[in-house]
């Protein structure tokens, strides 16, 4: 890799990348279950720095 640069993209809004990261890792790591919890999240069940911060998906 002589003169060359590594760049990675990682994007975990949905605004520059063509696959979501996020969910790709959930799905890798936390399998179907994250899913219901996501939608909490995205139905004002549970507030952003709840879900970011939730024991359970640890």
């Amino acid at each position: 890799m002589t003169g060359q640069r590594l760049a990675i993209l990682v994007d975990f809004d949905d605004t520059a990348a063509q696959q979501n990261v996020a969910e790709t890792l959930l799905k890798e790591f936390r399998g179907d279950g994250w899913q219901g919890f996501r939608d909490e999240l995205r139905n004002g069940t549970l507030n952003l720095g709840y879900y970011q911060e939730k024991p359970s998906m640890r």
